[in-house]
């Protein structure tokens, strides 16, 4: 359980449960499923609002097809509880990608991304996709 007491006497107590944790498990082999949830607390810099606590919950899978190439999958669903008069969002997300292993140093990366944000007034949600991210990663 977390509490945090702000300077502003105006301003209510941010509080609720917290969760975090990580569930990494191998169904078959070459392939991971991962299940991650998580609480975090926010302050806000709006006019009367103390913050929110923010209930996140993600679920992936990897899939190796061949020693240097994996896809990967994952979606998630956040919730953003706000303590004033602001009303709560919830937001979905989904993303697909694939990694090209070069060798054990570099790799090729994509994903497609996509998000779509209730702000809770029915009139203001958000609907934003990110598509063709290509990315080189490098590690030693």
């Amino acid at each position: 359980y977390r509490i945090a007491r702000l300077d502003a006497p105006r301003l209510d107590t941010l509080e609720g449960f917290t969760i975090d944790g990580t569930l990494n498990w191998s169904p078959r082999r070459f392939t991971q499923v991962s299940a991650n949830v998580q609480t975090q607390a926010n302050t806000s810099s709006i006019a009367g609002e103390s913050g929110s606590l923010t209930y996140a919950a993600t679920l992936g899978v990897t899939r190796d097809l061949r020693e240097n190439l994996s896809l990967n999958a994952q979606v998630g669903l956040a919730l953003q509880d706000f303590t004033g008069p602001q009303p709560d969002e919830t937001t979905f997300q989904a993303s697909a990608g694939a990694e090209w292993r070069l060798n054990r140093n570099a790799a090729i990366f994509g994903t497609v991304d996509y998000e779509f944000t209730d702000e809770g007034t029915g009139q203001s949600d958000t609907t934003s996709t990110t598509t063709g991210l290509i990315g080189l990663r490098v590690q030693r």
